[in-house]
């Protein structure tokens, strides 16, 4: 998956994301979460995640 570009999480009843959810995506440039119950986001968890611009 690391040629992913867009991770569309919306609407999924969300409540935490786990620290390495993220891991090795450096392709990502859309991420949406929005419509879920996610209060907080571990530390780090975009450290791979260096092309993210939404």
């Amino acid at each position: 998956m690391s040629q992913l570009t867009t991770l569309i999480l919306s609407y999924n009843s969300l409540r935490c994301i786990p620290p390495l959810a993220f891991e090795g995506l450096r392709s990502l440039r859309l991420l949406s979460v929005h419509g879920n119950d996610i209060s907080s986001l571990p530390e780090g968890i975009f450290s791979d995640v260096t092309s993210l611009s939404h």
